[in-house]
């Protein structure tokens, strides 16, 4: 179970250094398509537009796994503390059993 955990943080981190590295890029696109906007339309929609709709598209999709697996993580580790304090009540049990 710990390993799950383990591995449910590493992804959630991974998630994390993506969302900030997307939203980097975003600004940075914003800011090349703004440059060029009033040179390049393409069919009516100009191309910082188009790197606008995409980075939100993209924030919103990692948004919505990191959520998912935030809520993984919290039922894991629910999982998790109920299996432990079930095994601390049979380890007591034991250990009266073993007195008497």
């Amino acid at each position: 179970m710990t390993q799950l955990v383990v591995e449910l943080e590493a992804e959630l981190q991974k998630l994390s250094e993506n969302f900030v590295q997307t939203e980097v890029s975003a600004e940075r696109l914003n800011e090349a398509g703004e440059q060029s906007s009033d040179t390049y339309p393409f069919d009516g929609v100009l191309p910082s537009e188009l790197n606008r709709k995409l980075c939100h598209l993209l924030i919103e999709q990692q948004g919505s796994q990191l959520m998912e697996l935030e809520s993984e993580l919290h039922l894991a580790q629910s999982k998790f503390n109920e299996k432990e304090a079930e095994r601390q009540a049979l380890k007591r049990i034991v250990l009266v059993a073993l007195l008497h």
